[in-house]
């Protein structure tokens, strides 16, 4: 393995662990589990963008629940925020 490969790998290895974490505040402050829109689940899904985050999966009384939010929603901004990934969530 060169140096740039180990430095790949602990980059996307980090990328994952923030990423996991993120998921895991957004579920216990919303009530809602997501997870990022790749080409495949766009093009799937017939969604323009291949950029967003989509809702998985809504906590029952949540806020996210009482919001309207629901599974399937995808974000593309929030606000003024452009929604790209999951760490763009923050």
């Amino acid at each position: 393995m060169t140096a740039d490969t180990e430095l790949t790998v602990v980059a996307n290895e980090m990328y994952d662990d923030f990423a996991r974490k993120l998921q895991t505040e957004i579920e216990e402050e919303y009530g809602l589990t997501v997870q990022e829109l790749t080409p495949e689940l766009a093009k799937y899904l017939s969604f323009e963008s291949q950029q967003g985050v989509m809702v998985s999966g809504i906590r029952k009384g949540s806020r996210a629940e009482k919001d309207g939010v629901e599974t399937g929603d995808i974000f593309v901004e929030i606000g003024d925020q452009r929604i790209e990934d999951v760490l763009s969530m923050k």
